[in-house]
């Protein structure tokens, strides 16, 4: 009984919020649910990458800082940057620490190699 009457009020709930999701005058936080917050997501995989296999965190470390460019720009002449543009900022924040943090961990990789034969 009780979980009848949770799911009409859930229902109602739902149908009531629908109409001012499906015809909201601002897209930004679908600008930000969809692009930002899977950009900071891949940046934050990216800055792992350099821990879990250094000699593979080079290449996709760069690609993810190379395809923010266009993205920023685009973001920009939309004018998504003004709103939402902090998410995409720490993005590439987070793809060049990871870039750094390669680099530092494939030298320090190929140094320790060179030592050990």
């Amino acid at each position: 009984m009780m979980f009848v009457r949770t799911r009409k009020i859930l229902t109602a709930v739902v149908l009531a919020a629908s109409p001012s999701i499906a015809q909201a005058s601002d897209p930004t936080p679908l600008f930000v649910a969809f692009v930002g917050v899977p950009a900071v997501t891949l940046s934050i995989a990216a800055l792992a990458l350099p821990y879990l296999r250094p000699r593979f965190a080079l290449v996709p470390s760069l690609v993810l800082l190379v395809a923010n460019i266009p993205l920023m720009i685009w973001a920009h002449h939309v004018g998504y940057m003004a709103d939402a543009g902090h998410w995409l900022y720490i993005s590439c924040g987070l793809a060049a620490c990871a870039l750094v943090l390669s680099l530092v961990k494939r030298k320090a990789a190929h140094v320790g190699e060179q030592r050990g034969t």
